[in-house]
């Protein structure tokens, strides 16, 4: 093995060190040379750093076999074994060792004022912690026994996993930056930070007077646990926070019933005060359990994530990431709450506290240089119908649910003797091993992958694949995905719990995808359901309540509607205007039949190419191609969409619609075209059912919202005021889309005084 040293002038200001050279520095003897060293040069240069003046080394000088850095440490039965002690957990071998010792003599002689650790094994092997991604951005200190002294530290990632994985160069480079602040001096920073933990019930109350008295700008955070508050913090001023728990070690309480009465009523008054500005991070979660157990739903006048969310839909989210991009000190925190003693837990919720209001500032900040101060308002004002519907629920019939579980119950038990007696053994359709080897030994069928991770697959369309693949085999694989399905038919559905006022609850997420639209989950005290996945067979369930209609209004169109106001296509608007059937048209101009006009149009104007269109419709590529040029020859006005959106990529990294949302993009553009375009029709779609959820919210204070699933709304209204109210909520929900031809999407509505599965269209 090649030994590859270090270069770059000693002393240096900066210190770059990465886990081990790879083949291409091994061949020149010099280190980061390379493709990722090409790419670490260009990373410094954006964020204001000359590598030229920087000192670059490696934590082992040698190049493992197979550049498997895990070559080079013992396993824990080894280290036992031979008899040796952990170096920070792990058992470094003498390649390691050696660089270590190597590594002490090069800080002597460069004695930087920061390091910037590249990948998993030098931030491991400087300070002793693992996890790159967590840590990254964190201003650090060395902890080498053998050092002069304490040496900053700031990790990022390893040029190497930039190259795979481009959309981590942008953080990376935000962390270089910081690195580049940071090399200005020695010293590593204090945050100056001041809590008030374990606090006697007379601090609290001074406390609170001084916030409620002084402060304009209050940060809150709770912590929970198995559904209850367990403490809350506030930071009312810079630097400061407070932390009151509620219980403590064994959930004994912290105060008297009569203290805690005291308090809940001064943080009620604090959290409510319209004269002040009350900031969280998902302040949605933190309301849902204040006015659950408390009684009132605080003010959330400024939400840390949906600031961010505004301006970068596609990035990470979690307070410690926006913490590590926005804030000039910041040190991950975020393991802290690992069964930790009590005061370490309070610390943590003042920093989550403290954090949040710094953020507040630089957020603001981004979102005026953005210009998108009136979307920030808007999706902020989600707040209220969102918590609305989530502290709502739905009722659920429950004299149907058991007997419609005792029936699924005995379809897969049908379906399990069905194929047992075809396998002629026991067999368990949800383990994998066993999955994995019935079709890819026993059966010897060629192996499906997962798209994404390139792994054996055995999940549903895998089963399906193959069954079309090989006929013999179809009956069996079949009855498994039917197990399957009915599986999680019972276990996600049927067996979903209930809050204590027995109706179905579920989270909505304003932030939950990168198009706007909502996501949803399970509720925040741990029961309820992704509402917006139910299936149709089940939606019987969900009843109205007593004296109540339920209602289901729905956009017509809507995704199609917008690609074709995009296209600004006179022809289309006037098939979709006269409600003529789009596809059957379409058929006639491409000269196919309905379903492959269907699929094939919606294919290739979200960016498809030939081969791929050629897959969908079972077609040769030949084929396809001359269905597209017959499309586009037809349709111009779509092809000059695509253009229109590759060409923004290329300019700006980022698509917007015509609400003024954006998305910027953080990955190689290559590629990208297909995301965007169906981001376009996919956001403003999901933008105007929020508007109209907003209308509804706002002007029509009779009408209950119960569910939004992405292009509809559920709901029920009062059953004697049906006629009256009905066409409103249709005029709330046809929101104007600002294209030069103004678009309104058409809305329909079904309804039924039984269920939201028995409801029938209904003609206003």
């Amino acid at each position: 093995m090649a030994k590859v040293g270090g270069v770059g002038p000693q002393p240096a200001k900066i210190m770059i060190v990465g886990e081990f050279p790879k083949a291409e520095e091994e061949r020149a003897g010099q280190p980061f040379v390379g493709a990722a060293g090409q790419e670490l040069t260009r990373m410094l240069h954006d964020a204001g750093i000359d590598r030229e003046e920087c000192r670059l080394v490696y934590v082992t000088k040698y190049r493992p076999v197979g550049n498997n850095i895990g070559t080079f440490f013992y396993s824990k039965a080894e280290a036992k074994k031979l008899g040796l002690a952990p170096l920070a957990g792990k058992f470094p071998k003498r390649e390691l060792q050696e660089g270590l010792k190597s590594l002490a003599l090069e800080f002597s002689i460069t004695n930087p004022n920061v390091v910037i650790t590249l990948g998993d094994t030098a931030l491991w092997a400087l300070t002793g912690l693992e996890g790159t991604t967590s840590w990254r951005g964190s201003i650090l200190n060395t902890e080498l026994e053998s050092l002069p002294r304490k040496f900053k530290v700031v990790p990022t990632y390893d040029p190497e996993a930039v190259l795979r994985m481009w959309n981590w160069r942008y953080v990376a480079v935000n962390d270089l930056r910081r690195a580049r602040n940071e090399a200005e001096s020695p010293e590593i920073p204090d945050p100056g930070w001041r809590f008030i933990t374990a606090p006697t019930y007379s601090e609290v109350t001074n406390e609170l007077h001084r916030i409620r008295s002084q402060s304009r700008l209050v940060a809150a955070d709770i912590e929970t646990n198995k559904g209850h508050i367990t403490c809350i913090g506030l930071s009312g001023f810079e630097g400061e926070a407070v932390c009151i728990p509620f219980v403590h070690s064994g959930n004994q309480p912290y105060w008297t019933a009569k203290e805690e009465f005291a308090i809940v009523l001064q943080l009620k008054e604090i959290l409510t005060d319209k004269a002040k500005e009350i900031v969280w991070q998902n302040g949605q979660y933190d309301a849902q359990y204040l006015a659950k157990w408390w009684g009132f739903l605080p003010s959330i006048d400024f939400d840390t994530i949906i600031a961010h969310h505004t301006c970068f839909a596609g990035l990470p989210k979690s307070l410690d990431f926006l913490s590590s991009l926005y804030l000039p000190y910041h040190r991950y925190w975020k393991n802290e709450l690992r069964a930790q003693p009590d005061e370490v837990v309070w610390a943590y919720n003042c920093k989550d506290a403290v954090i949040t209001r710094a953020l507040v500032e630089p957020l603001k900040a981004t979102v005026a240089a953005y210009r998108l101060e009136e979307v920030f308002k808007t999706q902020m004002s989600l707040n209220g119908p969102t918590l609305q519907m989530m502290l709502r629920g739905v009722a659920i019939d429950h004299a149907q649910t058991p007997r419609v579980l005792s029936e699924v119950e005995g379809k897969m038990e049908a379906e399990e003797r069905f194929f047992t007696t075809a396998l002629g053994h026991p067999f368990n359709p949800r383990s994998n091993p066993q999955m994995q080897t019935l079709l890819y030994t026993d059966f010897s069928l060629p192996v499906q992958r997962n798209r994404k991770t390139g792994k054996p697959t055995c999940n549903s369309d895998a089963l399906k694949s193959l069954g079309r693949k090989e006929p013999i085999l179809k009956p069996v694989l079949d009855s498994i995905v039917r197990f399957k399905e009915l599986g999680v038919l019972k276990s996600t559905f049927l067996e979903a719990k209930l809050d204590t006022d027995n109706r179905m609850h579920s989270s909505f997420s304003i932030t939950g995808t990168e198009t706007y639209r909502f996501s949803s989950s399970t509720s925040a005290f741990w029961n309820g359901l992704n509402m917006q996945n139910i299936p149709p067979e089940l939606r019987y369930l969900y009843v109205p309540d007593a004296g109540y209609i339920i209602v289901d209004c729905d956009l017509d169109r809507a995704d199609l509607q917008v690609v074709v106001w995009e296209a600004d296509d006179p022809e289309l608007k006037q098939v979709l205007r006269e409600g003529v059937d789009v596809h059957t048209e379409n058929a006639k101009t491409i000269g196919c039949t309905r379903p492959q006009a269907k699929a094939g149009v919606h294919a290739t104007n979200y960016g498809a190419k030939p081969r791929t269109l050629a897959t969908t419709l079972g077609i040769t590529v030949k084929e396809a191609e001359a269905f597209q040029k017959r499309w586009f020859e037809a349709h111009p006005g779509i092809k000059e969409w695509h253009q229109r959106t590759e060409e923004a990529l290329w300019a700006n990294r980022m698509v917007a619609n015509r609400f003024g949302y954006r998305r910027y993009y953080f990955d190689r553009v290559e590629g990208l075209l297909p995301q965007a375009l169906a981001w376009v029709p996919q956001s403003t779609v999901g933008i105007v059912t929020n508007l109209g959820m907003l209308n509804i919210h706002k002007k029509l204070p009779e009408v209950q919202l119960l569910i939004q699933v992405h292009d509809s709304l559920v709901m029920q209204l009062p059953e004697d005021r049906i006629e009256e109210l009905l066409p409103q909520v249709i005029d709330c929900m046809k929101v104007t889309v600002p294209y030069d031809d103004p678009l309104v999407i058409g809305v329909g509505a079904k309804i039924s005084p039984v269920s939201w599965g028995d409801c029938e269209e209904y003609s206003v």
